[in-house]
């Protein structure tokens, strides 16, 4: 699954209910590497160029 965000403005404070939900549903999971998605960063790719990270 993919989780569009960028790293401006209120985007940065996004909350990590839709990374969460994601892994608890056993998919893959390919994210901006936003702060609060940090913490997730062992069972999921976070990637600043979206292509990168599906690759």
């Amino acid at each position: 699954m993919i989780v569009p965000s960028t790293a401006t403005g209120d985007k940065l404070a996004k909350s990590s209910n839709r990374v969460a939900s994601t892994l608890w549903a056993g998919r893959l999971l390919v994210a901006f590497p936003l702060p609060s998605y940090q913490p997730f960063a062992d069972s999921a790719v976070l990637a600043d160029d979206l292509v990168d990270g599906i690759l």
